[in-house]
């Protein structure tokens, strides 16, 4: 899948398409069909001044499993699961022309998050061996022959943007970390615009979107291989070419300090804070001279960057599962991740429907059909993830594959004999209400002692109210979808009309929870903004009632002992364990 040579990049067409994703193509090509298109969460890139976060994913030089499109059988495989902490991936590799595996970007926009691939020219390490000498001559020849005239450019450029739209992917890394003669460096900054420019035309983004990164290596000024760490006059050409720098790792506070410095006094202060978050601090986990030593204490660095509202780019957070081992790999990645988690915001998703059945893409134990285990062969397939919630610590549910209602996991609530009461967030979300549709939420569960153990589930729906007197400002309902009380309060009724409810029992042991809730149609617009004048027409009256300022906010889940409510502390130390197993989530 990646392309290697400079010769073949300049031969490669996009492959027919099929009749079908059965035709008679390769499978890379007949499976990129089924990439689903990036879905919009409510903070995307082209609009947003906030810090955004970036994971750079490279594993043993990548390719290793994870382009099988079809899965394989190592359950143990690496998989990236903290997709709402994450505005963009990176598929890295030391290829020349890095393409994103099939399966990487199917997840990623699954997640609205952007996925890019990597154009990379690097110099091999210092070495006095010939070996060492050639190549080093190879890759500045590499550079001499991309950037060899303007119709060169112009034909890389155009084929690397044509690439992009083909396998579905959102834009580029370049990493030219080979030096360049002087002369060089206008074709360098044409290749930069003109791949930008490309990019965002073929996939239809806007001017301020982010579709090509550059990587802080060679310098703008004298085109030596010179690591900066940080934005200044030495790579800001470079910078301007480009929507966003990725620095290099080996940074400290005085150098952040000086990019800060360099923003604010280039471009002014206003422009400067926009441009805040194009610069992304390089953290390397692996800790290769990185503040704070990378490892479990990479949110050193992050801080730092927050601290300057810097963006941040995450390089190779695979370490938990490359250094330190796949048997422990869930608790290890949920540790780094944990600690990284409270310098990001996480996103949010401002559409219906929501449905996970939390699984990974790997099943341990086999695979799950509506509960029934239908293959008990161990696998791994990055495809099969479905929509991830938010990170959730591990001493409120961890993921478990020795029972799935659909895939190969499930989402376990973490209990404890001593236990009474629990409750957290699964998805955060920013959903505009619609008035006129019928909300339908369904929760898949297993309760191993159902008599004992009531699962509930919940939604906030927040209002904001304009102007200045006593009722403005936030309002926020929440409505709890409890079975053994499912009347509306009376402060709710300006806006939900009913709440009904259905349980049915599933194969396995499985429970569905089925809740319709139906709003208010004649509630009040209390955003402020002028209402357009009503239309007598029948498809006004069946269209849908959007409130803008009233949003769905909020998914989670509650846990409460019905039979221990009156037990001391030792006696719930004697008590026998229970387990609750959730299977899925559907809001829509």
């Amino acid at each position: 899948m990646p392309i290697c040579h400079l010769n073949e990049l300049l031969e490669w067409t996009e492959p027919q398409a099929p009749e079908g994703v059965d035709g008679s193509v390769a499978d890379d090509e007949k499976h990129c069909y089924l990439i689903p298109k990036r879905i919009k969460r409510t903070v995307d890139v082209a609009e947003t001044t906030d810090p955004l976060t970036l994971v750079c994913h490279d594993m043993k030089g990548g390719y290793i499993d994870d382009h099988i499109n079809n899965g394989h059988n190592n359950a143990l495989a690496y998989r990236f699961t903290h997709w709402s902490l994450v505005d963009i991936f990176i598929y890295f590799s030391h290829h020349m022309v890095t393409i994103p595996p099939i399966a990487w970007t199917t997840v990623a926009h699954r997640n609205g998050v952007r996925c890019f691939g990597t154009f990379i020219i690097e110099e091999p390490p210092e070495t006095e061996v010939d070996e060492g000498r050639f190549l080093r001559e190879y890759y500045m020849g590499m550079v001499n022959k991309t950037l060899a005239d303007v119709e060169t450019v112009e034909k890389v450029t155009s084929i690397l943007a044509r690439i992009a739209a083909f396998y579905r992917f959102d834009g580029w890394l370049v990493n030219i970390e080979a030096p360049m003669a002087k002369e060089k460096i206008p074709l360098m900054e044409l290749f930069l615009r003109s791949l930008r420019a490309k990019t965002k035309a073929i996939l239809g983004l806007p001017e301020r979107d982010i579709a090509v990164i550059w990587y802080d290596a060679v310098t703008s000024d004298d085109g030596s291989l010179a690591w900066q760490n940080e934005l200044n006059f030495r790579n800001q050409e470079f910078f301007a070419a480009s929507d966003a720098i990725f620095l290099n790792y080996c940074w400290t506070e005085e150098h952040l300090d000086r990019c800060w410095a360099h923003l604010h006094g280039r471009y002014g202060h206003r422009a400067g804070r926009r441009l805040h978050n194009r610069v992304f601090v390089g953290i390397d986990v692996f800790g290769r001279g990185c503040f704070g030593g990378g490892g479990f204490f990479s949110n050193i660095a992050l801080r730092e960057a927050r601290q300057r509202a810097f963006s941040a780019a995450i390089f190779a957070p695979g370490w938990t599962w490359e250094i330190l081992g796949p048997d422990n790999f869930t608790a290890n990645d949920n540790r780094l991740w944990d600690r990284l988690s409270r310098y990001i915001r996480e996103r949010l998703f401002d559409r219906l429907p929501i449905c996970t059945s939390f699984c990974e893409g790997v099943g341990g134990s086999g695979r799950y059909d509506r509960g029934q285990r239908i293959d008990s062969k161990p696998w791994c397939d990055l495809r099969q993830q479905s929509k991830r919630p938010v990170f959730i610590s591990a001493e409120q549910a961890c993921m478990v594959h020795h029972d799935a209602w659909q895939g190969g996991g499930s989402l376990r609530i973490n209990t404890s004999s001593t236990l009474r009461w629990r409750s957290f967030t699964v998805f955060k979300l920013a959903v505009p209400v619609d008035l006129r549709h019928r909300y339908h939420y369904q929760l898949i569960y297993k309760n191993s002692h159902p008599g004992e153990v009531m699962v509930t589930t919940g939604l906030s729906i927040e209002e904001e109210v304009a102007g200045s007197g006593p009722e403005s400002g936030s309002w926020i309902y929440i409505l709890d979808l409890d079975p053994a009380d499912l009347e509306v309060p009376a402060v709710y009724s300006s806006l939900i009309r009913s709440v009904t409810y259905h349980q049915r029992a599933l194969d396995n042991g499985w429970l569905a929870d089925d809740f319709l809730i139906e709003l208010n149609e004649d509630k009040v617009d209390t955003s402020g903004k002028p209402l357009p004048p009503p239309k007598n027409d029948e498809a006004s009256r069946t269209s849908k009632k959007v409130l803008e300022n009233v949003l769905i906010t909020n998914v989670r889940i509650s846990l409460r002992r019905t039979d221990r409510a009156t037990m001391s502390s030792a006696e719930l130390l004697k008590a026998p364990g229970f387990e609750v197993l959730l299977g899925a989530i559907t809001l829509e």
